[in-house]
């Protein structure tokens, strides 16, 4: 008996060493692509975390909904794509085109290349988030997104960027002092000079 295992254990220990070496094989090309692809995405080895999502949704929904007037009033699609426009001129960034969904998405999304905004979604604070995510990935809802996102609103309402900045780290979201040189954004924006002046569609009223 003990004869006969061995026997099929030879015959076996080649075929499972080859499965053994593709199985590694596969696995280290796999791990090759994921890395070209982050380092194309500019996230280096590890993916960045979205720790303060929900607490950047919860200020959003608590403090800049309630007080920013007509900050739920529905966009044309003209008037988001010139918002788009607008807001990346802010920071020194080319246009990105919207891709304007006709389905009932759950979410809005952005990407470097694009956006996609369903009807619901077409609102300036919605449009400037997106707009945000554009210019600071793969930060996700850290802290260079929401300052990108604060100047925004900041500069579209008319409102205090300190009160602002304020009233996020009071709700214990982080905002980034300055943006990451050689990203893209503009030296204006990186702090050497002071912000350009870039229009925008028009003012909005907002509550005391």
């Amino acid at each position: 008996m003990r004869s006969i295992m061995s026997v099929v254990a030879a015959r076996l220990a080649k075929p499972l060493r080859r499965l053994l070496r593709a199985c590694k094989s596969a696995w280290d090309s796999s791990a090759r692509a994921s890395a070209a692809l982050r380092a194309a995405s500019g996230q280096g080895e590890r993916a960045v975390r979205d720790s303060q999502k929900w607490r950047e949704y919860r200020f959003e929904n608590l403090i800049l909904h309630p007080m920013l007037d007509q900050a739920k009033e529905t966009l044309t699609q003209d008037e988001c794509l010139l918002l788009v426009k607008r807001s990346r001129e802010l920071f020194g960034f080319a246009n990105v085109p919207i891709q304007f969904s006709n389905h009932s998405r759950r979410w809005a999304r952005a990407w470097i290349s694009h956006i996609v905004l369903p009807p619901w979604a077409m609102t300036p604070l919605t449009v400037m988030h997106e707009v945000a995510h554009t210019m600071t990935q793969p930060y996700k809802h850290g802290p260079y997104f929401v300052r990108a996102f604060l100047i925004l609103v900041a500069r579209y309402y008319g409102v205090s960027l300190r009160r602002l900045k304020a009233l996020a780290r009071e709700h214990r979201v982080k905002v980034a002092g300055s943006f990451p040189p050689g990203r893209g954004f503009s030296l204006e924006m990186c702090g050497a000079k002071p912000a350009p002046r870039v229009r925008f569609p028009k003012s909005r009223r907002v509550r005391a």
